[in-house]
């Protein structure tokens, strides 16, 4: 892929996520979490076809440490 059609591809991608974070935002504070939710999601799936499979063990870390910290 040219660096110029890449470039092109990372500032649309930029202004859709962008575009998707403002739109969840009017919702609030939970409309900002599940908009992260669709981009760790999105970005897991790349990094795991990119051949990082250890994408989904840190994030199952984080949300193990986000439960911990906020489950009574």
């Amino acid at each position: 892929m040219s660096e110029s059609i890449e470039q092109a591809r990372r500032a649309n991608l930029a202004a859709h996520w962008a575009e998707r974070q403002e739109r969840y935002a009017k919702r609030g504070p939970k409309g900002i979490a599940e908009a992260w939710w669709d981009r760790v999601k999105a970005v897991g799936t790349q990094s795991e076809r990119a051949g990082d499979a250890e994408v989904w063990e840190d994030l199952a870390r984080t949300l193990a440490n986000f439960c911990a910290r906020y489950e009574k």
